[in-house]
């Protein structure tokens, strides 16, 4: 859930042209429709639509060991969920082998597996042995993959990441998650947030206008706002929905 919204008031000014600001302000509609009102019933449901399908990405990582249970919880309360949960099992290299070499670091390589330089009989060759060793390394890599595994269960209401694993290595999650702060919205989104905004404040002034018709600015109608408000907000999930699947959700 996102709480304390921060905004700047020149974008909530460009957001309130949508209903005939500085000419009418949300005062007109009312003393109860406040700076927070406006916030909890407009800004919030429009960033929470934008981080669905833009979400900030935190990076975490953490050793797991081989037959062993973990938990980890979600990093802090703007994050809604997890993706791209791996396991990395290429953590013994020793990089005082690697040279940048990409053919040195491959005989460094093997020569740290036991199957690399086998000299045999005082000579410079290894006779097959260098092969079969390789090959009955590859043999031994195979049957260990098969038994390699990490299941786990992201627990989206608790905010923990559970499982366990069969295998030494580091898991790797992507957390997604929202943010309060409009000055965080890269700049080629921040147009469509604010029309995004524009229409959730229509659509809820619309309805504000079904249900009561006095003290109410008589210079817009109802009906036209749900209209304005329901095509807009369609038309931007639509780009959104073209540019990418959102990420699911839970309150």
């Amino acid at each position: 859930m996102i709480n304390n919204v921060v905004i700047e008031d020149k974008l909530k000014n460009r957001i309130l042209t949508a209903i005939g600001y500085p000419v009418i302000s949300l005062t007109d509609f009312g003393n109860e429709f406040t700076d927070e009102v406006f916030k909890d019933l407009v800004l919030v449901p429009s960033l929470e639509l934008y981080y669905t399908y833009y979400p900030d990405i935190i990076p975490y990582q953490e050793n797991v060991s081989s037959g062993s249970k973990f938990e980890i919880n979600f990093p802090n309360e703007k994050v809604y969920n997890a993706i791209n949960v791996r396991l990395n099992t290429v953590t013994t290299t020793n990089s005082s082998n690697l040279t940048g070499n990409a053919f040195v670091d491959n005989s460094n390589l093997l020569n740290n597996k036991g199957y690399g330089n086998l000299r045999k009989y005082g000579t410079r060759n290894s006779y097959g042995f260098e092969t079969a060793n390789y090959t009955e390394y590859q043999k031994n890599l195979y049957q260990a993959n098969q038994v390699k595994d990490v299941n786990y269960d992201i627990d989206i209401k608790e905010k923990i990441i559970t499982g366990y694993s069969t295998i030494n290595g580091i898991l790797s999650i992507d957390f997604v998650a929202f943010n309060n702060d409009f000055s965080y919205i890269p700049h080629i989104h921040l147009q469509e947030v604010i029309e995004l905004c524009q229409a959730e404040l229509q659509i809820l002034l619309g309805n504000l206008y079904s249900l009561q018709e006095s003290d109410l600015p008589n210079q817009l109608d109802g009906d036209e706002l749900l209209d304005k408000g329901n095509t807009k907000k369609e038309e931007i999930l639509d780009v959104w929905r073209e540019a990418g699947k959102g990420i699911l959700r839970r309150n």
